[in-house]
């Protein structure tokens, strides 16, 4: 035979194409590859739509590659790998009428040659056909049928790569220099070796035009745009130079930052745009290749080598606070959080117009865990050494110390990672169940897993991972993780095993015993009496969340503004944490009008009700807002522009993180706008969590 035949199965549509060797194939003109690594690249695909795309209909894209591809990183949907050359990309939540452009980005990962996409169909409509053999028929039946593979492969098959490829690949190649330069000059010492590796692409290009002026003039507008790429690499190199060696860091916005967020008039506070802005400080906490529609526009891709250390892919996810680890157990409870706003308080993000920003969110840490679950008892929880990155200020986007990674296994047990984990996915899955129902079931099987490890192999989870002893240790131990867990797969699954072992760990742990003044990242307590108040009947968990909330009311400690004091570092997000709890508690009936005043009155102490600064404490929101929270990137100029010295910088950070709830007065009611006080003007995903959906719940009762 003189070529392959390839038999494969996209969605039930049996489809046989014959390749003819020496076909030239190109990448489609719709995928625009935006950044590369070596086993990867991220890019966007923008197409006018053939058909019209609804909740109906769905969005499904088939792709054919020139190369074997590992796995595709769609965040927007689901990825269904037929084989290593087909791929399959559904989406059931996109609405854009026949003539519209439809775009997202995506994640390539391969392990051999550069995979390009040159064959595409959307919704059955043939989009994009790269490849250009003598003879391709392609003969397509409706028949349901198993997916095979049938594969002569001839020794011939190396003609494939001839000099027409050449061209075709050379291209990114060239293209993607100028960001390698430019987003890398701070941080290697010899520029110059990049200079250098890129003249033999050229001379390689030349050669090839040169010998095939048939492809240089069918693609000409390709080539042309090469040669201003390289001619003005050498300035672009020449000129960083003063930026390598000079020390004077400018500490200025060159344009005032525009909030993304308009506002609504809603008083007595704008609820709907401070939740909008919430999420707008997610966006500005992401973790590796960014997708393009980015509205934090001065954050770029970072820590696209995580994992490595251990041959897994770990990037995405977050950046927990205003550094640049990824702690998973406390981001696991943000996405616990953000996904209870979701579930409970859908109609104020459907209000806001938030929900779509709200499930972006969610899926971006819930995506990261997916990748950390690396076995069925295994789980990454953690990528950077804290000493290693607190060492550090300065810009993600430029780390360069070892970022290395730690996991739990059964050997090494976590509890209270995996369990916290499994909520989050257990509750991520009832938002995604509607739209996404494949991905959500997904999110549930790992929940189970991860619950079965944390209940049959106990173990302080930093113990397992004793970094995480620095920052986010675990001080009560780990049975009210176990409940949590349990009391979130009984809600999602409705599967009343769960809820019988939601009620042996309150026996085993006996909650009512010892003071429980605080629902956060790392004590569950307030939560479980709130989700055993809604799934058991039994009147023994009502009267326990009767009895905190009525605490927080009568007896707890407050500043004297008058915000609820459960904890210094970071006394605003305990007295979010517990008004979301007080607003779940109102709406499902108890003591309606009594814990939705409350639960006001605590938001609006962090939105500017505090008598003595009458200050708003969100970034960006109200009168007089934090200019200096303690955050790394957003306190570094623009580049070429140094970072050294932005910590000590008097002025105002040069970028606005909008969203960002800083962590709030002393017990006295002190409070200064002071990047270096993180107990006091710090930022975390986890100060957000509960926020967020107090704002829903408020925008609902406004």
């Amino acid at each position: 035979m003189a070529g392959v035949l390839v038999k494969t199965c996209l969605l039930g549509a049996l489809t046989l194409t014959f390749l003819q060797p020496g076909a030239a194939v190109t990448q489609c003109e719709n995928i625009v590859i935006d950044n590369e690594w070596d086993t990867g690249y991220q890019a966007d695909f923008k197409q006018i739509s053939p058909v019209d795309l609804d909740g109906n209909t769905g969005l499904t894209i088939q792709w054919t590659f020139s190369a074997p591809v590992d796995s595709i990183d769609y965040y927007q949907g689901s990825v269904i790998k037929n084989d290593d050359y087909h791929f399959t990309l559904q989406n059931n939540n996109v609405y854009v009428k026949e003539g519209e452009e439809l775009s997202f980005s995506f994640n390539i990962h391969y392990s051999h040659e550069k995979p390009i996409i040159y064959s595409e169909t959307m919704n059955g409509v043939p989009i994009c056909n790269g490849t250009a053999p003598t003879d391709q028929p392609v003969v397509t039946t409706t028949e349901v049928v198993v997916t095979t593979t049938e594969a002569v492969v001839t020794t011939t098959m190396p003609v494939v790569t001839t000099a027409v490829p050449v061209v075709t690949t050379t291209v990114p190649v060239v293209t993607t220099t100028v960001p390698v330069v430019t987003t890398t000059v701070p941080v290697f010492t010899t520029t110059e070796a990049v200079v250098t590796t890129t003249v033999p692409v050229v001379t390689t290009t030349e050669a090839v035009v040169t010998t095939t002026v048939p492809v240089v003039t069918t693609t000409e507008a390709v080539v042309t745009t090469t040669v201003p790429v390289v001619t003005t690499t050498v300035p672009v190199v020449t000129t960083t130079v003063p930026v390598v060696t000079t020390t004077e860091p400018v500490y200025s916005t060159a344009t005032p930052e525009n909030n993304p967020c308009e506002a609504t008039g809603m008083k007595p506070y704008d609820y709907s745009q401070v939740l909008c802005m919430s999420y707008l400080f997610y966006e500005a906490q992401r973790s590796g290749p960014l997708p393009s529609d980015m509205r934090i526009t001065w954050r770029g891709n970072s820590g696209l080598d995580d994992g490595s250390d251990n041959n897994v892919n770990l990037t995405g996810g977050y950046y927990i606070a205003g550094d640049h680890v990824k702690f998973g157990f406390p981001m696991a409870f943000t996405a616990t959080m953000l996904a209870w706003g979701i579930i409970d308080f859908a109609d104020g993000h459907e209000t806001a117009g938030q929900t779509e920003y709200g499930e972006a969110a969610l899926k971006w840490a819930t995506d990261y865990f997916l990748k950390a679950h690396t076995d069925e008892y295994e789980f990454y929880g953690q990528v950077g050494l804290s000493d290693l990155d607190h060492a550090y200020w300065g810009r993600p986007e430029e780390m360069t110390m070892e970022r290395p990674s730690y996991k739990i296994d059964e050997a090494h047990p976590g509890t209270e990672l995996a369990a916290e984990t499994a909520a989050a996915l257990a509750a991520a899955s009832m938002v995604f169940w509607k739209h996404n129902p494949p991905y959500a079931a997904h999110l549930l099987d790992v929940a189970m897993q991860l619950y079965h490890l944390a209940d049959f192999h106990r173990l302080d989870y930093d113990i397992s991972i004793p970094d995480a002893q620095n920052f986010y240790p675990s001080s009560n131990g780990f049975g009210d993780e176990l409940c949590w867990a349990a009391l979130w797969l009984a809600r999602a699954t409705g599967d009343p095993s769960y809820i019988f072992k939601a009620r042996d760990h309150w026996d085993e742990f006996n909650f009512l015993e010892g003071e429980s003044d605080m629902f956060s990242w790392d004590d569950k307590i307030p939560g479980i009496f709130s989700l055993f108040w809604m799934l058991d009947n039994s009147s023994e968990y009502p009267d326990a969340l009767r009895n905190y909330l009525d605490w927080l009311k009568t007896t707890a400690s407050y500043t004297p503004e008058g915000l609820v004091f459960l904890g210094d570092k970071g006394s605003n997000r305990y007295a979010a944490n517990a008004a979301f709890i007080s607003l779940f508690a109102a709406k499902n009936g108890m003591d309606t009008e009594a814990n939705q005043k409350w639960a006001r009155e605590q938001m609006g102490q962090l939105l500017g009700d505090n008598s003595r600064y009458s200050r708003s404490f969100v970034v960006g929101y109200g009168q007089n807002p934090p200019q200096r929270p303690h955050h790394r990137s957003s306190s570094c100029p623009n580049p070429p522009a140094d970072c050294s010295g932005a910590l000590d910088n008097s002025g105002p950070n040069p970028h606005v993180l909008f969203g960002a709830l800083a962590a709030g007065p002393a017990e006295n009611g002190d409070y200064t706008d002071d990047r270096k006080d993180i107990t006091h003007n710090g930022v975390s995903c986890t100060y957000n969590a509960a926020f967020t959906g107090a704002l829903a719940a408020l925008v609902e009762i406004s």
